[in-house]
């Protein structure tokens, strides 16, 4: 094995290079013979993390023109189920910028939608990883199944369980940053109300948080339906909200939000204008002036 240095980067950019140029039909007649040991190279030299993904990423482009998609998308669920490459920003097909996560998971996305049958190995993956991540009760590692596998049906599931743990855990902050991301990322419908739940339940545990939960509940009122909260919502002062419609909830911690701020307001104890003050006992008669 070659040792990392600017001898093996270089050996890495000019078999990528020379690969892609053999794969690429534009610059001449294509030779994927050629081209897939040169990428075979590239992968032999590469060594840091961005030239794993520039590898992998290429040689699945190169794998989508010539139909074969189940190289495709087990090349992109190899950056996926990197955190080392996860990260990674490179330049998506419409020459932005964005990380390697992004990249695979869209690529994977539309791959999906025009032929499930190329991921159905990873689905089960996901599914296995899943169950045994449950066992564990440890949200980073349930978390690590929804990020590994973004595209399998049991990744907004990993993040609702994710949560729950942490707010079993009494950890409140981190379950409801868990569910703002399942919120925009997976928009479920049949989910929505018990996300949405859950981040009004978790926000009334944190300071100022009460505006928020009215927030989630006036959203979740939306909903068609109607739906009924599921358990009971907590309040700071240790009363509960619960068996009522999301709207009435809504209600109610507003009722309580106008007595928290109504409480808070200063008492000066100042005399009604207009009003005079009591006369003390053989005091003359208090006269208004014009």
């Amino acid at each position: 094995a070659m040792r990392p240095g600017p001898v093996r980067d270089r050996v890495f950019a000019r078999a990528l290079t020379f690969a892609e140029r053999a794969a690429d039909p534009k610059v001449g007649a294509s030779n994927p013979t050629l081209a897939a040991s040169l990428y075979d190279r590239a992968a032999a030299a590469a060594s840091s993390p961005e030239q794993q993904v520039a590898w992998r990423t290429s040689r699945a482009r190169l794998a989508r023109a010539q139909h074969d998609f189940n190289a495709e998308v087990r090349l992109y669920q190899e950056v996926l189920s990197d955190p080392k490459l996860r990260p990674v920003v490179t330049r998506a097909e419409d020459g932005t910028n964005s990380t390697a996560a992004a990249v695979a998971e869209d690529a994977i996305k539309r791959r999906i939608h025009h032929d499930k049958s190329a991921y159905a190995p990873f689905k089960l993956a996901a599914a296995s990883a899943f169950d045994a991540a449950r066992k564990t009760n440890d949200p980073s590692r349930i978390l690590e199944v929804a990020r590994t596998y973004p595209n399998a049906s049991v990744a907004p599931q990993a993040m609702l369980v994710a949560a729950g743990t942490y707010e079993a855990a009494g950890k409140y902050r981190p379950a409801a940053q868990v569910l703002s991301q399942l919120y925009r990322k997976y928009p479920d419908p049949a989910e929505r109300a018990r996300v949405l739940e859950a981040q009004a339940r978790n926000y009334l545990h944190l300071p100022d948080g009460v505006d928020v939960a009215i927030g989630r509940l006036n959203e979740g009122a939306k909903l068609p339906g109607g739906p009924q909260l599921s358990g009971a919502l907590t309040l700071p002062d240790g009363t509960t909200i619960e068996n009522v419609t999301f709207a009435a909830a809504a209600e109610l911690l507003q009722k309580y939000s106008a007595r928290l701020a109504s409480a808070g307001l200063p008492h000066f104890n100042l005399p009604i204008s207009g009003v005079p003050k009591k006369q003390k006992p053989n005091s003359p008669p208090h006269k208004f002036q014009k």
